[in-house]
């Protein structure tokens, strides 16, 4: 008779361990990558309305600076405003500014008129994983004010720049 080892009834399990980690890394890197690209989106997004909303102000109350390196097709005024704008975004973005009057007048630069400034900025993958969801496509932001005060010398006309890729100025109405 020989004397065998009993067996416990556990099969050899070398290599499980590769296996179950090969079956999690691919969605585990879709989340991770997902949560980077979207998280710079989200925070472009926040970028995008702060910006805007700094510019608009400092149009309500007439505090722009005349900025002679940007250049706009806009009358003076309007390219100041523009530049403004501008100045507050590290991408380039395309600009609109529309002028309201809330009692169905003339839409002038003046007191207690509305000032609407609408922004497109492009996104962008960081990562490039989900470049098919996220370039090619605009996030877009508008922001209507009242106007408090006018400038002295400059004044302030409807202007739209071209829109950019993937987006429309139906928004900004």
């Amino acid at each position: 008779m020989t004397n065998k080892t009993p067996r416990t009834g556990r099969r050899n399990e070398r290599g499980g361990a590769l296996v179950e980690f090969a079956t999690v890394l691919p969605v585990f890197l879709i989340f991770l990558f997902g949560i980077i690209d979207f998280g710079f989106v989200f925070s472009q997004r926040l970028e995008l309305l702060a910006g805007l909303r700094t510019a608009t102000r400092d149009a309500a109350v007439a505090s722009w600076t005349e900025n002679a390196s940007c250049s706009t097709g806009a009358a003076d005024g309007t390219k100041d405003l523009i530049c403004t704008v501008k100045a507050q975004f590290s991408n380039p973005v395309a600009v609109k500014v529309r002028l309201l009057d809330p009692d169905g007048g003339s839409p002038d630069y003046a007191v207690d008129n509305t000032l609407l400034v609408c922004v497109m900025e492009p996104t962008y993958s960081t990562t490039s994983f989900y470049s098919a969801v996220l370039d090619n496509h605009v996030q877009t932001g508008r922001m209507a004010v009242r106007v408090e005060k006018v400038h002295d010398s400059d004044t302030i006309s409807e202007y739209q720049e071209p829109a950019l890729t993937g987006g429309s100025w139906s928004f900004c109405v």
